[in-house]
């Protein structure tokens, strides 16, 4: 796979993570990932640890902030 283009699994994920952002774009406040799966349905049918792999990439690419509060994860856009 050496040919520089992108996966079906690297579309699939990139597209998993303009749904994440445009979900927590269109917030008002900081979701949990829980709450993030909850309010699309491209996201709901997908396992908790999916949408958190999603979140944890946008997150590294310094897309999105993470808080804590009260020991629970909360996410915003940077």
């Amino acid at each position: 796979c050496g040919d520089g283009k992108p996966t079906a699994k690297q579309i699939e994920n990139d597209f998993l993570k303009s749904v994440v952002m445009d979900v927590l774009v269109n917030s008002e406040t900081s979701m949990t990932v829980s709450d993030i799966m909850k309010s699309r349905s491209e996201l709901v049918e997908l396992s908790h640890s999916k949408v958190n792999s999603l979140v944890t990439a946008l997150k590294r690419d310094g897309a999105i902030i993470r808080e804590e509060v009260k020991g629970k994860a909360y996410f915003k856009v940077a």
